[in-house]
């Protein structure tokens, strides 16, 4: 799931990085025929089309430009996700239901995505049990860089589950959400953009404030250990501005820790991740593919955060 983000200092600079640059294809959309399945109940409650690319089914009520944005986003997360996880997706439809009416489109078989998205700040969903994207309807189509990161975020969700690696429940289990706010973060050149290192100030001010947990009980965490780390009420100062507000401690700790993978390992990062999708990623196999023992994994991760510091914040984070 994608929060809202926060007010935070960076985010003036979000709109100078778009990571994935849109794909020009026209054309290639095309309304499709309504058929019987739940994406029907939706269509004829609120008055959405649908529009294919490749194996995308977008429902939906924006204007056919942003539709075919979105689309444009969609597909080039696919083929970025084939790159990073070493192999091609398999093919099916993936739906992704995109209502800005705010009318009721919580079917029988989505209505419990679709009462997940009212969650404060929700921005977007991956529901399991019909394998649609969600896109809340307070995300603005104009808004291209919350729309491509809600995208890219729930797509590495749908693309998992299609491929057969649904969310962990054992040890390891913070490895999927780690993988999406990364996927977010990534500009079209490999590098983290912004508000990426924005998110990594942040956890390096909770982490000063002995907010996050050590690295390697975290690592091991179950999938009911993850969904008990729920916000927690943080600031940091800024040019002597305090900013307080909650921060989701499974996600800013989750992309911390896979952003400092992805630098670490390297060309080694694509094995720690096909590993780490199939038996979980525990801190038995961080230690084995960094070859750096419980102690010198924390410190090496701590070194890490602070080094990166685009915005000052070295010392100043906190708790209330």
């Amino acid at each position: 799931m994608v929060r809202s983000a926060a007010p935070r200092p960076a985010r003036a600079f979000r709109r100078a990085i778009l990571g994935c640059a849109l794909l020009a294809a026209p054309g290639l959309s095309h309304a499709v025929p309504a058929r019987d399945g739940p994406l029907d109940e939706i269509r004829r409650t609120v008055p959405a089309r649908a529009e294919r690319r490749g194996d995308f089914l977008l429902v939906t009520d924006v204007g056919p430009e942003a539709a075919a944005k979105a689309l444009d986003v969609l597909q080039q997360a696919d083929t970025a996700l084939d790159a990073l996880l070493g192999e091609p997706s398999p093919h099916g439809e993936r739906p992704v239901i995109w209502i800005t009416s705010r009318a009721d489109v919580g079917g029988a078989a989505c209505r419990h995505s679709a009462s997940e998205l009212h969650e404060a700040g929700a921005l977007g969903f991956f529901s399991c049990s019909c394998g649609a994207i969600h896109v809340a309807a307070s995300v603005d189509p104009k808004d291209e860089d919350v729309v491509r990161r809600v995208l890219l975020h729930e797509a590495v969700h749908q693309r998992l589950a299609v491929a057969g690696l649904p969310r962990l429940a054992g040890p390891g289990s913070w490895i999927d959400e780690g993988l999406a706010t990364l996927f977010e973060s990534l500009t079209s050149d490999g590098a983290l953009d912004v508000e990426a290192l924005d998110r990594i100030s942040i956890a390096r001010a909770l982490s000063d404030a002995e907010l996050l947990l050590p690295l390697a009980r975290f690592l091991d965490l179950d999938r009911e250990g993850t969904e008990g780390l729920g916000d927690v009420e943080a600031y940091y100062v800024w040019k002597s501005i305090v900013y307080h507000h909650a921060v989701p401690r499974l996600h800013t700790q989750a992309f911390a820790v896979m952003a400092f993978l992805h630098e670490t390992l390297g060309e080694g990062f694509p094995a720690f991740l096909a590993q780490g999708l199939r038996d979980g990623g525990s801190a038995r196999l961080v230690r084995s593919c960094t070859g750096l023992r419980a102690g010198r994994l924390q410190a090496t991760f701590a070194r890490w955060l602070d080094r990166i510091d685009p915005l000052g914040l070295r010392g100043e984070g906190g708790k209330r």
